[in-house]
């Protein structure tokens, strides 16, 4: 074989071969340890993983500031506004400091051509390309969908510097400049700090969305006080004690530096900046509030912009040679080394210096604001590592592909005979090359060509062998994994003339393209041939063709079983997954801790002994219910069959009269709360003589009872101009408020899995949301998730409520005010939230009816709840509560008529004809239609206005008791701040419900709750006039209380006394057992009662 440029070499002998082999331990395949094709597989993997561990690191960082911000964020755990901002920022410029080589940097100091292309990117090119965007999208974003936050965020990103150790080890990766990355990394460090903050407040738009920003702390004089206070120490001084360090002791440095891996230490701080960075953005709900404009914006933008800089610092570097014709050198092409730096520190931003300029540029600000205004540098920053990941090989590939065409020698070579058999281990490979020189031949020092394929018109196929290196005659080449690859026909000549790599020719010897003791598992087709080998395709058709009908059979069920087992974990992953992200690691625990506890305590319970004596105490409570509610004794008359004549009507009004005498709880003299709203003469005879007109009417026959249609539609519509319903909303009149809850849960069921496919829905809902939520989640298989609702707000809690939205959300839930507290919750978060993520948001109003939407025109303190919020698709009013109507009468609201529709029910294909109703009822009552229309229009606007300030008033005038009494605030405690007509309160030393059963003794009906143990008052008209005797007897039963705790103590007794009232033993005892089973027994106790005559 004839060589252009290198002598002539011998043909592989047998004797030269073998003698090497004898000689030469590692070239015999006797000294190969055989290796596993799954460890193989396994170190691979590990080698990429250790690779890409700074990706790796983002992403752990990511989900640690996701599940647990308050570590990590501004004032959180570990402080990271001096832990992190101070001390990680100045370990990664000390060791910047450090890893810096003076005689590198002197190589390229005074290459003012370089400075002025990766400067000029920097400072000029990204912020200017960045402040056109900006305006762009001020301009044209007139609605303020993008975050202007976001948009300061961007400009501050394109002005800083570029990064320092990621784009040193980049450079260095695709085979460039590192010495020129090292100057322009340390002059942009040193510069950036006196340049980014004015740069970028010069560049904010001229409007007044960015006048604020305008205003960093103080003038500029006094900006650059607050940044060199906080950069003097943590950058200026760090590189300067590093740059030092290194010039004493240059050596012991770049070993340390070398030993100690000090560079992943670097990058370890820079993951922390990253970690506290999400953590504060993440802890205020920074990131989970931006809009889903603002978001895509962020995420695509930011790759884009980054490559877009790429390409200008690259068209920039390779500019055409005739250029520096024409200018006399003074403007040159940089080489590829230089040119690979360039494009590496050009577009880059370093997150590392941007952070610490923004808490420092605007001191003033909230970390909420700066940490939305952080948002774009981290992402990216992120982003930046992934693309320059890529673009390494994409640089590497482009500077080789330059060096072969600039060095390559040319071999030419016969095609050698075909072999019988392809080899399998490097002993037969060697072999093969003493026997048939000729059947492979070297290609680069990286390659091997098998010509055999040329006999049969196809394309040479080339194969990897030992990289980097020359061998020389009769050496054999290690080989590699045999991954066959094709060259293409475009490269064969018909003389075989290959370009070769290198300065040196190329040996003529046989090369393996299979590991040792390994057959290529698969190949790459080639263009019109057959993926496997010449010598292995009989094979394989053979075996095909002896292959029994039961082995396909078995074939098929297997990948069937595995595709069944896939979609299995692929199922429970996502479920898992979902788990995570909405409960964390730590309240999964413990959901897991409950359940188990709670179905272990029950499985205790149903043990022989225990089962037994639970049953007779549970039976023993229901007896003492039935003695309470259901009447018995002399003077009690009990009809249990229709009499055999009907009674004559003075009988029946004597035997009414009998009933309404009844004991019961004197609700007339206000000691009741809730229950009856009004209860005035005048306005009971209009809603009975309303009544009496529409007894018969029956709202599904409309064509009969017009006037009942007529009038179900007035108070619809009344009640939706009451909460500023947008034009093209609807309702619908229910039963009640549960009725109304169901039907909005069932409206958004619906709607999910018509619009949306979804199958298994799921709400979200605070902990104290109207219990209605629950039924209609086991009445229609919604999966229920509780939000816990902490104090001292009692609110619930929007970062716990974004988690915990996935896939399977259909609605979202808030109460204005809730049952237990009288708490209205953050409806207008929960609207942003709604609006994000595309998700209906019910807004239950029953309790608050007609207090809440004229609490503003009475004069008390509001917020936002209703219609006027964008988010809000539902809402749920009960006109029989502070609307006054009679008992049976409720609303249910919709944005649309089409969210409206999905709670219909329609049976076209019925015998009995066409059936439609628009709720769970089919008949309903006209006369409550008819009472509640007439409760209506004879209260009016100024009618509840007056009611409103009067019912308001009175719970106003009980919380200041309870705060400022003395017999009561040392003992009691009010929840929260409630706004509407209901105060709860609990007790700091005493037992609540041994005072929920001291005011029921005293005539009170008080509603006793839980989680936590407290009492709470729905003030109505009827309690508005008992305000100063509920006090009265409030202050007595708390003071009787303490006397009986202390007697108690004095007679060593403890201070818990036995369980003797109703209230003490249902919630204080039954309540806290792991297993609710047994208060679960009381309730159906409790409503079978109900129905015993």
């Amino acid at each position: 074989m004839k060589t252009p440029g290198g002598p002539h070499r011998p043909p592989i002998t047998a004797s030269t071969a073998a003698s090497r082999e004898a000689t030469d331990p590692s070239s015999s395949s006797s000294q190969q340890r055989p290796t596993h094709p799954i460890l193989t597989h396994l170190k691979t993997t590990l080698n990429v993983t250790l690779n890409q561990w700074m990706i790796i690191g983002i992403g752990v960082v990511c989900v640690l500031a996701y599940f647990f911000p308050h570590v990590a964020a501004h004032g959180g755990v570990i402080r990271s506004e001096y832990s992190i901002l101070y001390g990680a920022v100045a370990v990664i410029f000390l060791i910047s400091g450090l890893s810096i080589a003076g005689k590198k940097l002197l190589v390229h100091a005074g290459n003012w051509r370089l400075h002025l292309i990766v400067q000029g990117a920097s400072f000029v090119l990204c912020p200017l390309t960045m402040w056109a965007f900006v305006a762009a999208i001020d301009a044209g974003d007139v609605a303020g969908k993008i975050d202007r936050v976001v948009l300061v965020g961007f400009l501050l990103t394109a002005c800083i510097p570029t990064t320092i150790a990621s784009n040193v080890v980049m450079t260095r990766a695709a085979d460039g400049d590192e010495a020129a990355a090292l100057v322009e990394v340390l002059l942009g460090n040193v510069f950036g700090p006196v340049i980014s903050p004015a740069f970028t407040v010069a560049l904010l738009p001229k409007t007044e969305r960015f006048e604020m920003w305008k205003n960093v702390s103080g003038d500029l004089s006094e900006m650059y006080r607050n940044v060199f206070k906080l950069l003097g120490l943590a950058v200026y001084l760090p590189l300067a004690v590093g740059q030092l360090i290194r010039w004493y002791w240059p050596d012991a440095i770049q070993r340390a530096m070398q030993r100690w891996r000090l560079n992943k230490v670097g990058t370890f701080c820079l993951l922390l900046l990253i970690w506290s960075s999400f953590s504060s953005c993440f802890e205020t709900s920074a990131l989970q509030d931006l809009s889903t404009e603002t978001v895509i914006l962020i995420v695509f933008f930011n790759i884009g912009i980054y490559l877009f800089w790429t390409i200008i610092c690259f068209l920039c570097a390779r500019i055409p040679e005739s250029v520096g014709h024409y200018t006399k050198g003074i403007i040159r092409r940089f080489d590829k080394p230089e040119t690979i730096a360039i494009c590496f520190c050009g577009p880059a931003k370093t997150a590392g210096l941007g952070i610490p300029l923004v808490y420092a540029m605007w001191t003033e600000y909230s970390t909420e604001v700066k940490a939305r205004m952080s948002i774009p540098m981290i992402l990216f920053t992120t982003e930046q590592v992934f693309c320059a990941h890529f673009l390494v090989h994409v640089f590497k590939r482009w500077a080789r592909r330059e060096k072969i065409r600039d060095d390559g020698v040319v071999v030419e070579a016969e095609r050698g005979p075909e072999m019988s058999s392809t080899p399998t281990t490097l002993q037969q490979c060697t072999k093969a090359a003493t026997t048939c020189s000729r059947r492979f031949f070297l290609f680069g020092n990286t390659m091997a060509v098998d010509p055999a394929s040329l006999s049969r018109r196809r394309s040479p196929v080339l194969m990897h062998v030992k990289p980097r290196g020359f061998y020389r005659n009769g050496e054999a080449a290690e080989a590699v994994h045999g991954d066959w690859r094709s060259l293409g026909s475009r490269h064969v000549t018909a003389s075989l003339t290959y370009t070769y790599h290198g300065r040196r020719s190329p040996c003529n010897f046989a090369a393996s393209t299979c590991a040792p003791r390994q057959i290529p598992s698969h190949t790459t087709k080639m263009p019109g041939s057959s993926r496997l080998p010449v010598s292995l395709r009989e094979t394989f058709q053979a075996q095909r063709r002896a292959t029994p009908r039961s082995q396909l059979l078995a074939l098929n069920l297997d990948i069937i079983r595995n595709l069944i087992f896939i979609l299995f974990v692929l199922r429970w992953t996502r479920k898992a997954f979902y788990q995570l992200k909405g409960r964390g690691i730590v309240g999964s625990t413990v959901d897991f801790y409950l359940a188990a506890r709670r179905v272990l305590y029950g499985y205790f319970l149903r043990l022989p002994g225990v089962r037994s004596k639970v049953q007779t105490q549970v039976s023993e409570a229901i007896v003492k219910l039935e003695q309470k509610l259901v009447p018995s004794g002399p003077g009690v008359d009990r009809h249990v069959r229709l009499p055999q004549e009907g009674w004559g009507e003075d009988r029946v009004r004597e035997e009414l009269e009998k009933l309404s005498d009844m004991a019961h709880t004197r609700w007339e003299d206000g000691r009741v709360s809730g229950a009856v709203y009004h209860g005035g003469d005048e306005l009971v005879k209009l809603q009975t003589e309303a009544f009496g007109k529409f007894t018969v009417s029956n709202p599904i026959h409309p064509d009969v009872f017009p006037a009942v249609r007529k009038m179900e539609a007035e108070v619809v519509a009344m009640v939706l101009s009451l909460f500023n319903a947008p034009e093209g909303a609807a309702g619908c009149s229910t039963s009640g408020g549960t009725e109304s809850i169901l039907m909005a849960c069932l409206s958004a069921r619906n709607k999910a899995y018509a619009e949306r496919g979804v199958t298994e829905p799921e709400m979200i809902l605070p902990e104290t949301a109207h219990t209605a939520f629950r039924k209609a989640g086991e009445y229609f298989k919604i999966k229920v998730h509780l939000v816990a609702c902490r104090a001292p707000s009692y609110k619930v809690d929007l970062r716990a409520v974004s988690r915990l939205i996935n896939p399977n959300t259909v609605l979202l839930v808030g109460s204005s005010p809730n049952f237990p507290h009288g708490i209205i919750d953050d409806i207008s978060g929960l609207s942003r939230i709604a609006q994000r993520k595309n998700i209906p948001l019910h807004v239950d109003c029953c309790l608050g009816s007609f207090l809440v939407p004229f609490l503003e025109k009475a004069g008390f303190e509001t917020e936002l709840f209703d219609f006027r919020l964008k988010g809000v698709t539902s809402i749920s009013c009960d006109t029989h509560k502070y609307g006054f109507a009679p008992k049976g009468n409720s609303t249910v609201l919709y944005r649309t008529d089409s969210l409206r529709s999905y709670q219909y029910f329609i049976s076209p294909d019925w015998s009995g004809g066409v059936y439609a109703s628009p709720s769970i009822a089919g008949s309903r009552p006209g006369a409550l239609i008819a009472g509640c229309w007439a409760s209506l229009m004879a209260q009016g606007e100024n009618g509840y206005i007056s009611a409103c300030h009067k019912i308001v008033g009175a719970t106003k005038r009980i919380e200041s008791e309870l705060r400022s009494n003395p017999a009561l605030a040392t003992d009691l405690k009010v929840v929260g701040k409630p706004l509407v007509s209901v105060v709860a309160f609990t007790s700091i030393s005493l037992d609540i419900y041994d005072i929920a059963d001291g005011m029921s003794a005293r005539g009170w009906h008080l509603n006793a709750l839980q989680n936590p143990p407290a009492i709470h008052v729905a003030v109505t008209l009827p309690i508005v006039a008992a305000t100063e005797q509920l006090v009265s007897d409030l202050v007595d039963v708390v003071e009787g209380v303490r006397e009986a705790e202390r007697k108690r103590l004095a007679e060593g007794k403890g201070a818990k006394g036995a369980v003797k009232g109703d209230a003490a033993a249902l919630y204080g005892v039954a309540g806290s057992l792991p297993n609710k089973g047994i208060v679960v027994e009381l309730a159906k106790g409790f409503l079978d009662t109900l129905y015993k005559a």
